[in-house]
C-alpha cells in the first residue's frame, strides 16, 4: 500500500525531475520535523516523575515551535498540533500561576497542575502518533527512584523558605543554643557587707 511519501514521489517524478528535487526536499524536512516530535514527546514521557530537570524544562518550551504548522493556501493547521499547543497553553498558566500558601488550597492546586500535565501529555502522544496510550498509564505509570523524589522535595522547601524569607513573608528563625564564653554572675551586695566609712567634718 502507497503510503503519502510514495504518492508525492511518484507524482513529482511523473511531472518532472525538477518538481522531484523539490519533493524529495520537501519529505526529507519533513521526516526530520516529525523525528523532533517524536523525541520531544520521549523526552517528556522519560522525565514525567521528575519535572524539575533540565531535559524536562527544556523540552516543555519547544512545543510552541516543534507543534506549530503555519496555515497556507488550501492547507489549515494540524488539528493535532493545535491540540497540544492549547493543552501546552493551559499547563503554563498553571505554572507561572502563584503558589498557594494555604494547605487545603495546594492540594486542589497540584491536582489541577498534575490533571493539565496528563491533558498535555496525552494530547502529544496523540499528535506523534502513538494511539494506544491513555490518561492513567501516563497519570500512574512513571518510575522515580525515592532518594530523587526526595531531593527533588527538599529543593522546594528550601526554595520556597528562601522566598519567603527574602520577599518578607517570614522572618530568619534564629536560637542561642550556648554562648561561646563564660558569663559571670553578678550578686548584689549583702546587707553584712561593710559600709564605706566617710569622714565627717563638724
Amino acid at each position: 500500500m502507497a503510503t503519502f511519501s510514495d504518492a508525492v514521489l511518484i507524482i513529482a517524478t511523473a511531472a518532472g525531475p525538477v518538481l522531484a528535487v523539490q519533493a524529495q526536499t520537501f519529505l526529507e524536512r519533513r521526516r526530520a520535523s516529525n523525528a523532533r516530535r517524536l523525541n520531544l514527546f520521549r523526552t517528556v514521557m522519560a522525565t514525567r516523575g521528575a519535572r524539575l530537570t533540565a531535559a524536562h524544562v527544556e523540552a516543555l518550551n519547544q512545543i510552541d515551535i516543534e507543534f506549530y504548522t503555519p496555515a497556507r493556501l488550501f492547507l489549515r493547521q494540524n488539528p493535532k498540533f493545535r491540540r497540544v499547543r492549547s493543552a501546552w497553553k493551559s499547563y503554563y498558566a498553571n505554572l507561572a500561576s502563584t503558589y498557594p500558601d494555604d494547605a487545603a488550597q495546594e492540594a486542589v492546586y497540584l491536582n489541577q497542575r498534575n490533571e493539565l500535565f496528563t491533558d498535555l501529555v496525552y494530547e502529544m502522544s496523540i499528535a506523534v502518533g502513538y494511539t494506544e496510550f491513555d490518561k492513567d498509564e501516563i497519570r500512574k505509570v512513571s518510575y522515580v527512584p525515592q532518594l530523587h523524589e526526595n531531593i527533588e522535595t527538599e529543593q522546594t522547601i528550601i526554595r520556597r523558605g528562601f522566598s519567603d524569607i527574602f520577599s518578607g513573608k517570614k522572618a530568619l528563625p534564629m536560637s542561642v543554643v550556648e554562648f561561646p564564653f563564660a558569663v559571670a554572675a553578678t550578686e548584689p551586695p549583702t546587707a553584712s557587707a561593710t559600709p564605706i566609712q566617710t569622714d565627717a567634718k563638724t
